[in-house]
């Protein structure tokens, strides 16, 4: 069953996701190689979030996103970015898509701990303001970028496999 991915709205896009979840999620959890990618992808990101709490990342972007008058690079729009895959896979890993904005500047996604997603936009995972760069070594900011990368590439495998499940 397909269902056409060119939705307008992230309202569209989420409850299209949603849809996707209830039709696929069976043939999903079957599918080895997903089950294989989906934990190597939770392996790839919870690594990702533990060195960003190390190097004090998670604190400057909270402090940033709260205290930054127009907005952060969290901002309101930045929801618009993401697709049904990316979504689908939140849900596929037990995330909750928000249903309204926690803050009225931010985007959906952003809540008062953070991004309320585990699986990031690559924007919101390669984007390094100057906070942050002015912060981290160069060693520092070498191995986060290594690490992203290896987040992005996990992605990119099971957002493959997804449009195969999901188009054939």
């Amino acid at each position: 069953m397909y269902i056409n991915p060119k939705s307008k709205s992230i309202e569209e896009k989420i409850r299209l996701s949603y849809k996707w979840l209830e039709c696929f999620e069976d043939k999903l959890k079957k599918c080895n190689e997903f089950s294989d990618l989906l934990k190597e992808y939770k392996k790839a990101i919870l690594k990702s979030y533990k060195i960003m709490k190390h190097f004090g990342i998670i604190e400057i972007c909270k402090s940033c996103a709260e205290n930054t008058p127009g907005g952060s690079c969290c901002g309101k729009g930045i929801e618009n970015w993401y697709d049904e895959y990316l979504l689908l896979t939140n849900l596929l890993l037990g995330i909750e898509l928000p249903k309204k904005r926690f803050y009225s500047n931010g985007c959906l996604f952003l809540g008062p701990k953070g991004c309320t997603l585990l699986a990031r936009h690559d924007f919101c995972i390669n984007y390094l303001c100057f906070r942050i760069k002015n912060t981290l070594s160069s060693k520092q900011l070498n191995l986060l970028t290594a690490t992203y990368g290896e987040e992005i590439f996990c992605y990119i495998k099971i957002e493959q496999l997804l449009k195969k499940i999901i188009i054939d």
